[in-house]
């Protein structure tokens, strides 16, 4: 047990002839005794030496004991690994999981203006994995890449997203610029490649993996100057590819997936049908471009047709037998509204509906309608004053034809026929009908 002297007090610090001092009891510093002392007890408690002493350094036995525990325990500590930025995303390096896999062959860069596009990928490996397995993983595709089965001379990919939203570094170089890459099918070039970790068939890639691949593609757009917003495409010579043969020229979205330049099923269809409703969004946000302005409606008004084109109803074609009965034929609308007028253009004409012709009012029994009957009266009493003129003319001719003796008869008879019923205004009169 190392015991410290009381403040204040002297401790020895040597003892015998110092210099010229001659032969001395014991050499003191009243200000350096408590520190010399603390220092001596720190070197006998951890083995160090204490100023002056000679002698080889020793580990004491408490050093043993904590390297024992502690040692075994160092490759599960956490560790934080650098990072590096592209644009304003946080990238791991190579050197985070690769510093010692370097590249086995030559690689290039891209000439200035020559990455036209970016392509997504997925490794089609499993989905479950723990963030410390990552670097493994990573090791174990570049050794796929480089061994005999491809023959690449580094892994694939530029850069690889995990399923917890990290961005790693994947060919060497690729944070420092345009290295060129390889892919399944051949690569037609022209494109940097950004590559989910995981199988994405079936399975969609998780919202942090989305939000930083989108972020990716973003970064890498404002990097080399491309257009990632939906509707921009690229136009280029392909390089050679299975489905695009070099010297075949290839128009694509800016933001395609593997699938689109090789015969591949890569990313999988559930990433694959992501990209234009989720990546390119992103993309375009984290790339700081603005939206792209709406074209100008270009769209000319229909002819109308001319007004004496409808054939009369009793001239068009009768309905086809194959449309059910109470419903309206294919491809089209019921109760359809009125055409609207655009804006500076003619006024649509509406041709009208044809009016409905009325059924002939049959009058041979029933009643008669009010104003009908006072017509009939009109004509009944025009009947019966020209019934009575006649029968007054026919008197006359008789008595000038027979003579004086026929003048009563025929006085009679005219006011018979004077003296008759009157019309009614309940029954029609000859002729009316």
């Amino acid at each position: 047990m190392c015991e410290l002297p009381p403040p204040g007090s002297v401790a020895p610090v040597g003892v015998g002839s110092v210099g010229s001092a001659g032969p001395s009891a014991a050499a003191t510093s009243p200000s350096a005794g408590p520190r010399g002392a603390a220092a001596e007890c720190s070197a006998q408690s951890f083995g160090a030496r204490a100023p002056g002493a000679g002698g080889p350094l020793r580990p004491s036995r408490r050093q043993l004991l904590v390297a024992g525990a502690v040692v075994p325990l160092l490759p599960h500590l956490p560790r934080r690994e650098p990072t590096l930025a592209l644009g304003a995303l946080d990238v791991r390096p190579r050197s985070a999981w690769g510093a010692d896999l370097p590249p086995k062959g030559p690689l290039t860069q891209e000439a200035a203006g020559d990455v036209r596009f970016l392509l997504v990928h997925h490794t089609a490996s499993a989905n479950s994995y723990a963030p410390a397995e990552v670097p493994g993983l990573l090791r174990g595709f570049y050794g796929l890449h480089t061994g005999a089965a491809k023959g690449w001379p580094d892994i694939a990919y530029s850069f690889l997203v995990d399923r917890f939203g990290q961005v790693w570094e994947g060919r060497a170089g690729s944070l420092d610029g345009p290295v060129k890459v390889d892919a399944t099918g051949g690569s037609q070039g022209f494109a940097q490649l950004g590559c989910f970790i995981g199988d994405h068939t079936s399975e969609p890639p998780t919202p942090a993996a989305l939000d930083a691949m989108g972020r990716l593609l973003g970064a890498l757009a404002r990097r080399y100057g491309i257009d990632v917003r939906p509707g921009a495409q690229a136009t280029f010579v392909s390089r050679g590819s299975n489905l695009h043969p070099g010297g075949t020229q290839v128009t694509t979205p800016t933001i395609a997936g593997h699938r689109d330049m090789s015969r591949t099923t890569c990313p999988g269809d559930a990433c694959f049908r992501l990209i234009p409703s989720r990546l390119i969004p992103a993309a375009v946000t984290a790339a700081g471009l603005a939206p792209r302005a709406a074209a100008p409606a270009t769209k000319a008004a229909a002819p109308l047709p001319p007004r004496d084109t409808v054939a009369p109803r009793s001239e068009r074609p009768a309905p086809s037998s194959t449309t059910p009965s109470g419903t309206a034929p294919p491809d089209t609308v019921a109760n359809e509204p009125a055409p609207a007028a655009e804006p500076g253009g003619p006024t649509p004409e509406v041709t009208p509906a044809p009016t409905p012709v009325p059924p002939p009012l049959a009058l041979t029994g029933g009643a008669v309608p009010p104003e009908r009957g006072r017509n009939l009266v009109g004509a009944g009493a025009a009947v019966g004053a020209i019934t009575a003129a006649g029968a007054f003319l026919a008197v006359v001719l008789r008595r000038r034809g027979r003579g004086r003796e026929d003048h009563g008869d025929d006085a009679a008879r005219l006011q018979a026929v004077l003296a008759g019923p009157e019309l009614s205004q309940d029954r029609p009169g000859p002729g009316s009908g």
